[in-house]
């Protein structure tokens, strides 16, 4: 049996249904096979998403919840995936001795299998090669050497669309080159056009305006849906497919800016001299610039006018990517006298300060989850509880989430910025179907870590017991050999957990 997942960024139910003359074989698939929404992760990011998605665990129990890690100074560097410790699926199907092809999934470099991987786009490559293991990919598949692995956003918005346009046609290209040479037993594919396309004009596609967005849009679906038709025409009977995103769409009203909140209510502490400026973004292949200008005055007051900031928020890319000098886009934070700060709007997570005693710690926790909480569409949660697992601690203190703002880690004097902005929401999309899969179903509380055990299950390949998600047996046709099998799991090994347990011993016996 060979398995091809397709992990479709940011698809859900209403851009299929809205784009149904544009992705006919998607809509085909939610009409008439197994189909429902997923639940991925809170936060929502492409970090912890597809890191639960390719562990089947909660974020927790991996303990990846952004796409970069902070050092004590808040220097950022991207995560890799040697900051995954917890197997992934298609390292397990590699011990198994079961060949994979994994194309654009995050955290897969450096390589961990012998092959073959397309790294991500989020990757910091300089060459193209250095996208490839092994650097020879490309000789045995030709479509890789035309590869565009990401969009350019340092343009207009048109500009990005058209080469997001080039990079749904090459991810395409990949696909059937690869599926064509029938050398592996499984695949996954990461497609990025739906998420591309609804970041510039979600709202225009959804208000079915014709705009010139939404015409270049909907060019980029179809480009999408055109490599699923072709998998369909092309893949052998005995064939099983999984689709998965990484989290929906919608629009927000507009940014809870959550370090502000914290600096109004005198949590946080700002210096003109020394302290440590946050980071959000890092330079993909360029040189590393020599001066750094500080714009926090600047971004302080455009996030004061939402026209003005929606004007100028294009501007923001090209100038990172061609300017001379770094930006600094924030206050300097004054670590010492702070005691509450949000490092990353991608975690919308504040961290106490570590000097403080637990006891200090847990009462400015507490005074915090109440004043949060009693901000109008914000919830504050305890980290430790929110999270629950064996990485939570290192995760924050406090996650700030809403449904209706985005959460923004900007310093200034306003603690809201009213300006509907389209952003990642929770609510996926799951779809499955091939050999031993039922048809017209819709599933029911599927989470993004049970995507992974599933995958186990009908590879044949053990699963580790300490996987947080569940094989969705109810997929699979009644009777099928899928639906009947046994779910096998790891046979435990008693020297790796006596390691494990002597290790948690000397910890505490050093505390």
């Amino acid at each position: 049996m060979k398995l091809i997942i397709l992990g479709i960024d940011a698809l859900h139910h209403q851009l299929v249904e809205k784009c149904k003359k544009d992705m006919p074989a998607l809509y085909n698939h939610l009409q008439h096979d197994t189909q429902g929404i997923l639940r991925t992760t809170i936060p929502y990011f492409t970090g912890p998403t597809w890191t639960s998605f390719q562990t089947g665990k909660k974020i927790g129990n991996h303990g990846i919840a952004n796409f970069f890690k902070y050092d004590d100074k808040l220097q950022i560097d991207v995560v890799s995936s040697l900051d995954i410790k917890e197997k992934t699926f298609y390292e397990l199907a590699d011990a198994q001795g079961l060949r994979c092809f994994i194309m654009n999934l995050p955290f897969t470099y450096p390589a961990k299998i012998k092959g073959d991987i397309v790294f991500s786009w989020l990757h910091l490559y300089k060459n193209i090669v250095d996208l490839f293991h092994p650097a020879l990919l490309q000789e045995k598949y030709p479509a890789l050497k035309k590869y565009v692995c990401r969009a350019d956003r340092s343009r207009s918005v048109m500009r990005y669309l058209n080469s997001a346009l080039e990079v749904a046609k090459s991810q395409n290209e990949v696909v059937k080159d690869v599926l064509k040479g029938n050398e592996h037993d499984v695949y996954f594919f990461l497609l990025n056009a739906a998420d591309m396309v609804q970041h510039k004009a979600f709202n225009d596609i959804m208000a079915n305006k014709n705009t010139k967005k939404t015409k270049i849009s909907k060019r980029i679906l179809q480009e999408l849906d055109s490599v699923i038709d072709w998998i369909d025409t092309n893949k052998e009977e005995d064939t099983v497919v999984l689709i998965a995103s990484d989290h929906g769409f919608q629009m927000y009203e507009g940014k809870f800016l959550l370090n502000s909140w914290l600096k109004n209510n005198n949590y946080l502490v700002t210096s003109s001299k020394e302290g440590s400026s946050l980071q959000d973004v890092i330079l993909r292949g360029h040189k590393e610039k020599k001066r750094n200008i500080d714009i926090s005055r600047f971004i302080v007051f455009v996030k004061k006018h939402p026209r003005l900031f929606k004007s100028l928020e294009p501007f923001y890319d090209f100038s990172v990517k061609y300017l001379p000098f770094n930006m600094v886009k924030q206050p300097k934070i004054d670590i010492d006298k702070t005691r509450a700060y949000c490092r990353s709007l991608f975690e919308g997570t504040i961290f106490l300060n570590k000097k403080m005693s637990d006891v200090e710690k847990e009462e400015l926790k507490k005074e915090i989850l109440i004043k949060l909480n009693a901000v109008p569409d914000i919830e504050a949660h305890d980290c430790e509880k929110f999270f629950n697992g064996k990485y939570s601690k290192r995760l924050g203190d406090i996650i700030v989430t809403s449904t209706k703002y985005e959460i923004d880690t900007t310093i200034g004097e306003n603690e809201f910025m009213y300006l509907k902005r389209e952003m990642h929401s929770l609510n996926g999309i799951f779809m499955a179907y091939g050999k031993n899969i039922k048809k017209s179903y819709i599933t029911k509380g599927v989470n993004i870590f049970d995507v992974a055990p599933t995958i186990l299950h009908v590879i044949g390949v053990p699963i580790p017991k300490d996987m947080d998600g569940k094989v969705l047996q109810d997929i699979f046709d009644n009777g099928s050999e899928l639906q009947t099998r046994d779910i096998i799991f790891e046979k435990e090994n008693k020297t790796e957990k006596e390691k494990n347990l002597l290790s948690e011993s000397i910890k505490k016996l050093c505390l």
